[in-house]
């Protein structure tokens, strides 16, 4: 968010007593009003990396990790 000139910091609520797919829905909750987006690569592996990207930018995204035979799960 530095790089983009973006302040603040993203506080998820109730965080604490959250786990699983529900902490990513609710850090996707935060992230949104902000123009950006969470996502997670799978690559077929035990790994799974997660992101921060611009919103505008997450269905090229997905388009290019189907190129590179990945799946691309934006929340």
């Amino acid at each position: 968010m530095t790089q983009q000139k973006r302040e603040g910091r993203l506080r998820l609520a109730n965080s604490r007593s959250t786990s699983g797919p529900d902490l990513l829905d609710a850090a996707q909750d935060v992230l949104e009003p902000l123009g950006l987006a969470l996502v997670l690569c799978s690559l077929d592996s035990d790994s799974y990396p997660l992101s921060i990207v611009a919103d505008e930018h997450a269905d090229d995204l997905r388009r290019l990790a189907q190129e590179l035979g990945f799946t691309l799960t934006v929340y």
